[in-house]
């Protein structure tokens, strides 16, 4: 499931569903990174409001939904937090790459309007060769840089900081995982 137009109403935000999904979709396509919004919802979309809900923000320049095109437009912003506030979400796995480095102001003042709506944002990694040994220097490079420097920074408030780091690494997206070099078979065994 993603946000996406309404083809009723474009200017209007609804929930789509591609295609039957579980509790954590492992099979999707790269297309639906390009979407803005993947939406965690649970069971079902009838579940109580009090759920907390978890929303994935990929940042893609190619997609109007995508956190490079709605972070730092306040009128998107605004939009976007109010859908997602109607819907119970708390939470944002955000993925900005290094807008938090070249624009730590608007990261910032993005941070603000989620804490204020009460949504936690929570920074987004994803690459699945950081199970690797070999790539976890990068792995604590980017976080470093990406999270620990910008919630550090001289005179940052609260509201504006990163409130966790979110990991979506899928080794079963690595050619080792079929070959059965460590992958499946390594947390199989665990």
């Amino acid at each position: 499931m993603w946000i996406g137009r309404s083809r009723k109403n474009p200017t209007a935000l609804e929930i789509i569903e591609p295609f039957p999904c579980k509790i954590h979709c492992t099979q999707y396509n790269t297309a639906m990174k390009t979407i803005m919004l993947y939406v965690f919802l649970g069971l079902s979309l009838g579940a109580s409001a009090n759920q907390s809900r978890g929303v994935w923000f990929w940042y893609s320049s190619t997609s109007p939904y995508g956190s490079s095109n709605i972070v730092g437009t306040a009128s998107l912003e605004a939009q976007t937090v109010g859908f997602l506030s109607a819907r119970g979400v708390k939470r944002i796995y955000g993925s900005y790459k290094d807008r938090s480095i070249d624009e730590p102001a608007v990261i910032a003042a993005w941070n603000t309007r989620l804490h204020t709506a009460g949504i936690s944002s929570q920074f987004l990694y994803s690459e699945p060769t950081w199970v690797e040994v070999a790539s976890r220097p990068n792995l604590l490079a980017k976080i470093t840089t990406r999270v620990i420097d910008f919630n550090t920074m001289p005179g940052r408030t609260t509201p504006e900081k990163f409130k966790a780091i979110h990991l979506d690494l899928e080794p079963q997206q690595l050619a080792a995982w079929d070959a059965g070099a460590y992958g499946k078979r390594t947390l199989e065994n665990r």
